[in-house]
């Protein structure tokens, strides 16, 4: 299956390809990121029936796992079998080769036949892509940063997928723009990248996941995720720290487990919370938690602001106040110049909660 690839236009057959991984992984001029793909085709071209890979997170603290070879083909075939990917269609790279979602990118081009086109993945990737392509995975951020560079009446990217981190009220507005057809995925490393896709345009937005082929679904007595495998034969079963709603062979996505604040007893989804407000704060937020003596936890709204702007943190208390109930309602407003993030643009929310609690280069509003 991995032996024929086509890359920025050019057909490699078995023995190219173990010429370029070594021509690439070891060129100094070559960019890092660039011998992370060819890192990662020498993996697959190799004799070893499986890969490597860092787990998400998603069900526990990463560590390094095996994925066989033939999960990955697996994954590909549904990806290819929803979109109705053909053999020649143009696909573009730009997510990190070091994780899933770059790396099944390159399956993807070798399973289906699809001329994959490498760009350095930064956040504004389309910048110099004069190729029309007809299927393409992004993060939130880079299609965010991606909009300007993209044509209104005539679409550069057919189908794009995205993953990494929830899409946002103000991105869903402009995806509504947007010719291409954009899909959110759910999924992970463990799983091979998605195993649920939901559209976010056109006749059939939702805002439900629809699952793949191969896997079924139910929940844990915490109402998290248990993803059960019935066409790959790594491993029977994922348990997932996500909290969902199931429907038959869907599901919406609620919020992290692990993130859940106990606040005097009561406990809450900072995800459920910030989705009430989504629509009508301007600047990148969380809601967060800082040590309390009376309630344990106490909610804290934090706002990714380059300076305090008063007048703008008046607008926002006067929100929350008309947008949420008195138990959910943050009691303080904290501003902070950058959120701890992942490379994936994820928000790192315990990193974040210990930053509040140091209080150093935290400016707090005290609310009503």
């Amino acid at each position: 299956m991995f032996n024929c690839i086509s890359l920025n236009g050019e057909t490699c057959n078995k023995q190219q390809l173990y010429n370029l991984v070594s021509e690439k992984v070891y060129a100094p001029s070559v960019p890092d990121w660039e011998k992370d793909v060819y890192r990662f085709i020498g993996e697959l071209i190799d004799k070893k029936p499986y890969i490597t890979a860092y787990s998400s997170g998603t069900t526990g603290a990463p560590k390094l796992i095996k994925l066989s070879k033939q999960a990955l083909i697996n994954s590909a075939k549904r990806t290819e079998k929803y979109f109705h990917l053909q053999p020649g269609d143009h696909a573009l790279l730009c997510l990190p080769a070091r994780f899933i979602a770059g790396k099944m990118m390159i399956v993807r081009a070798f399973v289906t036949g699809l001329n994959l086109w490498l760009s350095w993945p930064t956040a504004s990737p389309l910048k110099n892509i004069t190729q029309s392509i007809d299927f393409a995975a992004l993060t939130p951020h880079q299609l965010t940063q991606s909009l300007a560079d993209m044509n209104l009446d005539k679409p550069i990217i057919k189908k794009i997928i995205i993953g990494g981190a929830p899409v946002n009220h103000n991105l869903f507005g402009k995806i509504q723009q947007l010719p291409s057809g954009v899909f959110e995925t759910y999924g992970m490393t463990e799983t091979c990248s998605h195993i649920a896709i939901k559209s976010l345009n056109g006749p059939d937005v939702s805002d439900w996941f629809q699952l793949l082929d191969g896997f079924e679904i139910d929940q844990d007595d915490r109402k998290c995720l248990t993803i059960h495998f019935t066409q790959d034969t790594d491993q029977k079963s994922i348990q997932t720290n996500d909290l969902v709603d199931i429907r038959n062979r869907s599901f919406k996505w609620i919020g992290r487990f692990d993130n859940i604040i106990n606040s005097g007893g009561i406990k809450h989804s900072p995800e459920l919370i910030e989705q009430k407000l989504i629509d009508s704060i301007q600047y990148p937020f969380a809601i967060s938690a800082m040590n309390d003596n009376n309630l344990g936890e106490k909610l804290i709204l934090v706002i990714e602001m380059p300076k305090p702007n008063n007048s703008a943190l008046v607008t926002i208390n006067n929100l929350l106040i008309n947008r949420l109930g008195h138990l959910e309602r943050p009691k303080e407003i904290a501003v902070m110049d950058s959120f701890p993030r992942t490379d994936s643009g994820k928000l790192k929310r315990k990193e974040l909660q210990n930053l509040l609690n140091q209080t150093s280069n935290v400016y707090f509003v005290t609310l009503n």
